[in-house]
């Protein structure tokens, strides 16, 4: 009998763990302006991950298409599920999955005088995981499989996260000037790379 078949969690489930650094340098800048640099770090282990072990090898692959573009291959199942008297889905929580993010943040601010303030930075980051998903409970919609990441996503390698944005830029000001009267304009600037399709190479 499998052990794992008659009990929602793996018999070695962990609590999970998030490790994370902060480091930041700021600096005094003419005009009454500051500047900044901060490096951002943070490493989970052992997050949980929920697995359908009811299911047999994948006999097939898929291809989506979404807007156009090509999403990727992934398996596709057919026919029926090994235990089909019992059971559906039998998904088990493991504490498999693995995350790592990298950040470098640029900033710079002007405190408010001679009718303007604004706000700026640009972050360059990675985001990376063997895995992760958005799953939180047990429950019939199953983000991942047994086989998309070879029965064990601790043994898959680090790729890019669903949500990985290497690049954004915010900005927002506000302008003031005593000549109009106490009208000001202000507005907010972003700009990111899209999400791409980056979480979904092989």
């Amino acid at each position: 009998d499998d052990p794992v078949a008659d009990r929602p969690v793996a018999l070695d489930l962990e609590r999970p763990e998030v490790h994370s650094v902060d480091l930041a340098i700021e600096r005094a800048l003419p005009f009454g302006m500051t500047g900044s640099a901060t490096y951002l770090y943070s490493k989970g282990r052992k997050l949980p991950f929920f697995r359908d072990t009811n299911l047999n090898p994948a006999n097939s692959t898929v291809n989506y298409v979404l807007e156009g573009q090509p999403v990727g291959s992934f398996p596709l199942y057919r026919g029926a599920r090994p235990n089909t008297t019992d059971f559906q889905r039998m998904i088990v929580m493991e504490s498999t999955v693995s995350t790592r993010y990298n950040a470098l943040v640029l900033a710079a601010n002007k405190r408010f005088a001679q009718g303007l303030m604004f706000n700026t930075s640009y972050t360059l980051a990675k985001a990376a995981d063997n895995g992760q998903t958005s799953a939180t409970f047990f429950g019939g919609n199953l983000p991942h499989d047994t086989l998309t990441y070879r029965s064990n996503p601790v043994d898959s390698p680090m790729s890019p996260s669903n949500n990985d944005r290497r690049h954004r830029y915010v900005a927002s000001f506000h302008y003031q000037p005593q000549y109009l009267w106490g009208i000001g304009v202000g507005g907010i600037v972003t700009l990111a790379v899209g999400l791409g399709l980056m979480g979904f190479h092989s």
